[in-house]
């Protein structure tokens, strides 16, 4: 290897300029470099002497600078005093110091490697046991290999940044794009079902439950049932849902163990799968289909939700598990998420959860608990025809649906967005949600007015003789 690639001139001394020109870098920016990162014994002598001024929290410029190397005996190890000042000139902007401390660093690396490169071979020529010797070198370079820089911001710049608002996927924090949220509950509550209602929103865009959704489009992974029962599922959804929203959710139904999360190659096929459908959501339904992991060992699962995240990361999209709740009946004691089966790491670590639950008298509840927003209030639900509806609170206050708007346009006649809200006691924002979606069923019709302001009416039911 040529010397040049071990000693990186050019980057050492666009540090150097860097920090003399913006001092509060050596304190703040670049305190992962160190003298002996820099190849020139020059430039080593200098940084170690910022270090020094840096680390009494003394301020300094490079007249302080000299003073210090002068008055150590190194200035004219420093190259002396116009070799300092030249430095002023050798960076094109103090913007990229990390930059440039980065390529000092690469080299530095080169030299540690060239050096253990050396050591091995003196190893493998003289010493008697060459593995007991070499395993020394080997990690004196491991600790040696460059860490990702990473950034730090005080409250001050968080709260100057032109950062981007929080995103969600599922409005109202019950999933934020990018996230990992749960549905949780015991059998023959329809978890996949409400997993598909979820899945075919998203795909077209359209509120869940009241809440609004970012379109896009979801991989739906299935580790139980086959094609055949999700074919009957769509069948009957597909009244509901456009073709859009079909067109845009993927399914896939892999052979048991074949998209396992805590391995490796599985989790890597799930990427690609990802990446490949361009989702911006992926349903694993049920969870415990996609790891061998003991649910109730906390390392184990930790292994899980470290596969889970890698997914996340790598595909940049959401994950929403289905997952069983512990045996505790088909009645919710608490509603938490915390009756999830297994080790309870699965919920600390859950950006959301939407848990469900029956009462004593049949009713279907939700709950949610949510990592960055306030949760909405508990509340029972139905589905009709697979297509869940929210129909009142758990004290028994009714809900606005879907069908429940188009009931009361047809008693109180056409009226406004305004005027229903008033009549269902809610905001116009949600009446216009439910509108649109009746409007999109052909359900209900509007007349725009000389101002703009429409006049919805609900359509007339075809009799048994159009039908």
């Amino acid at each position: 290897m040529a010397e040049s690639r071990l000693t990186d001139i050019e980057a050492e001394r666009a540090v150097l300029g860097s920090v003399f020109l913006e001092p509060t870098l050596a304190r703040d920016g670049l305190t992962w470099l160190r003298a002996a990162d820099f190849g020139e014994p020059a430039h080593r002598a200098i940084w170690a002497t910022i270090e020094a001024l840096a680390g009494r929290g003394e301020p300094w410029d490079v007249v302080t600078l000299t003073s210090e190397l002068r008055a150590a005996g190194r200035l004219e190890e420093a190259g002396g005093t116009t070799y300092l000042m030249s430095l002023l000139l050798a960076v094109p902007s103090p913007a990229a110091a990390c930059r440039y401390g980065e390529a000092v660093r690469r080299a530095a690396y080169r030299r540690h490697l060239a050096e253990a490169g050396r050591l091995l071979l003196a190893a493998a020529e003289s010493a008697e046991e060459p593995a007991e010797a070499a395993g020394p070198i080997l990690q004196a370079l491991a600790e040696e290999v460059p860490g990702p820089e990473v950034p730090l911001f005080s409250g001050a710049e968080l709260l100057a940044a032109d950062l981007p608002e929080r995103a969600d996927l599922l409005g109202d924090g019950i999933l934020p794009a990018g996230g990992v949220g749960a549905i949780i509950g015991p059998p023959k509550l329809g978890k996949t079902a409400l997993g598909l209602n979820v899945a075919l929103a998203v795909a077209e865009g359209r509120p869940f439950l009241g809440h609004r959704t970012t379109r896009g489009r979801v991989l739906y992974v299935l580790g139980e049932g086959g094609p055949q029962l999700v074919r009957d599922r769509l069948r009957v959804l597909r009244r509901r849902y456009g073709d859009e929203a079909l067109a845009n959710v993927a399914f896939v139904f892999p052979e048991p163990g074949g998209l396992r999360v805590d391995d490796p190659s599985g989790r890597a096929a799930l990427v690609r799968l990802t990446k490949r459908f361009e989702a911006s959501l992926v349903v694993l339904d049920p969870l415990i289909a996609f790891h061998q992991a003991d649910e109730n060992v906390a390392g184990e699962m930790g292994r899980v939700l470290v596969g889970l995240d890698h997914v996340r990361r790598e595909a940049g999209a959401a994950v929403l598990l289905v997952h069983h709740s512990r045996k505790v009946g088909l009645t919710s004691i608490t509603g938490s998420a915390t009756e999830a089966r297994g080790s309870s790491v699965l919920h600390g670590w859950l950006d959301s959860a939407l848990v469900l639950g029956r009462r004593p008298g049949g009713e279907v509840t939700l709950h949610y608990e949510l990592r960055w927003a306030a949760p909405p209030e508990p509340v029972i639900i139905q589905s009709t025809d697979l297509v869940f509806e929210v129909v009142a609170t758990l004290d028994g206050r009714r809900k606005l649906s879907g069908p429940r708007l188009l009931d009361l346009l047809r008693e109180s006649g056409p009226s406004t967005a305004e005027g229903l809200a008033e009549v269902a006691g809610t905001t116009k924002r949600t009446v216009v949600a439910y509108l649109a979606e009746l409007q999109r069923q052909g359900a209900v019709g509007a007349i725009t007015g000389p101002r703009g302001t429409k006049t919805w009416f609900a359509k007339e039911e075809p009799s048994d003789a159009d039908l």
